[in-house]
């Protein structure tokens, strides 16, 4: 409200174009006022909400204490619950569980969650390195083997497959082996466990084509920089399977989505990246339609990438601020990462002597606020229609503060401040040509 009282003030004061300032600055309360309706309906909508989930998850309880283990009711009392297990709300948007779950699968063939104290129960007796077990659900006594994953109601004895989920990317391809070690402590095995050499040549060619794709503006517009004319050529790379960060990541995303809902708010999409990296982030099933982008970033050798991969971007160890703010940089244009993948790489190629480090990230964008010049000194987005963005977009043109031709900035770059808001998914070592 007061950006408006300060437009109109502005107008009253004999500022520039006073008619175009008052048009704006009414349109703006006018936008004020509707956003203020919708957040109320939205608020509204939220509380019903609420209550039919509450009341919903309050009967299936009754019904599992109403409900016995004799004769047909069996069955009736294992189907309602798994839908307790599943906690699905009204919207039938299922409630957000990112950690390892042991399930069992269901009449139909769909694998359904123990119930939490369970889970946590079998969990502890497979971390012990037990292969068989018992535990109690709701009353019910189950023969476990987790060598053969199944289970056995003791009563009954009805048999079921078992098994335990990891929320994983589909790209990471881990096996049923891989996936439980992520279990029990790495020691001094974590970095060899987090992150693996690419060794499919495939994969290798791939990355390298989307290097030299992503070499011009994603306006199509050629790069005046010294690395826009390179060809680069990919020599080794690393896959990042951290489940840790990965996990923070997923958690960042959620919590930002939560937000935008109940704020009301619909973040302005982001610009194109480029056919290149856009593709590539489809086949890793980036969520591009969510304002989450798969972006480059360049960093001055590999030692540093590696604690990028064990602990996630962290923008609290800039050396200086950059030009929009102390946070992690990213772009979209490989020629403006290699100025970062080595010491002296706005004057120097990278070589077999000196050899270049970029990471392949995914990046949760959000709500972004578009910069129109620098803004050394922020250490957080600042607020758009009165709610605090979740990035810095700089985009291609606008005023950097920088001398001569190097004052107008030439590549989109988005810039972050949460450590939990982006993953390395692959690094890349690399020269020019």
């Amino acid at each position: 409200m007061q950006a408006h009282i300060d437009s109109l003030m502005a107008v009253l004061n004999g500022g520039a174009d006073p008619q175009n300032q008052l048009q704006r600055a009414v349109q703006r309360l006018k936008e004020n006022e509707e956003d203020v309706v919708r957040l109320r309906e939205e608020n509204e909508k939220l509380s019903r909400l609420a209550q039919t989930w509450q009341a919903w998850v309050d009967h299936l309880e009754e019904e599992l204490q109403r409900v016995g283990d004799s004769g047909d009711l069996v069955q009736i009392k294992e189907d309602l619950t798994a839908r307790l297990a599943t906690r699905e709300l009204a919207s039938g948007r299922p409630a957000q569980r990112d950690e390892e779950r042991w399930q069992f699968q269901g009449d139909s063939g769909e694998w359904v969650p123990f119930p939490e104290r369970a889970n946590q129960e079998l969990m502890g007796k497979f971390r012990q390195g037990l292969w068989h077990c018992e535990v109690s659900v709701h009353g019910k006594v189950y023969a476990i083997n987790f060598r053969e994953g199944w289970q056995i109601n003791q009563r009954t004895g009805k048999t079921r497959w078992i098994r335990c989920f990891f929320d994983v990317p589909i790209h990471w391809k881990l096996t049923i082996e891989e996936a439980f070690q992520f279990l029990t402590p790495a020691g001094a095995n974590f970095v060899a466990r987090t992150v693996r050499p690419v060794r499919d040549p495939l994969i290798l060619f791939r990355l390298q084509g989307v290097l030299n794709r992503s070499r011009s503006r994603h306006d199509g517009a050629s790069c005046w920089c010294s690395h826009g004319s390179s060809s680069f050529q990919v020599l080794e790379a690393f896959q990042v399977k951290n489940l840790h960060v990965w996990r923070r990541y997923q958690r960042f995303l959620q919590s930002i989505r939560e937000k935008h809902h109940q704020l009301g708010i619909s973040p302005e999409a982001c610009p194109a990246v480029g056919d290149a990296l856009t593709e590539f982030a489809h086949e890793l099933q980036v969520d591009q339609a969510g304002n989450e982008r798969l972006l480059l970033h360049g960093t001055r050798d590999l030692e540093t990438a590696m604690k990028i991969a064990l602990e996630g971007f962290d923008n609290r160890v800039r050396e200086r601020p950059g030009l929009y703010g102390q946070g992690t940089y990213f772009a979209a244009q490989t020629c403006k990462s290699a100025q970062y993948a080595t010491n002296g790489g706005t004057h120097y190629k990278a070589s077999s002597e000196m050899m270049g480090t970029m990471l392949f990230a995914r990046v949760a964008i959000g709500h972004p606020f578009y910069a129109e010049g620098p803004c050394h000194e922020r250490t957080r987005p600042p607020e758009k229609y009165a709610v605090r963005a979740d990035s810095i977009i700089a985009m291609p043109g606008i005023p950097n503060g920088l001398p001569g031709r190097a004052g107008l900035q030439g590549h989109l770059e988005v810039v972050t401040f949460d450590p939990a808001q982006a993953y390395p998914e692959f690094i890349v070592r690399f020269i020019e040509n």
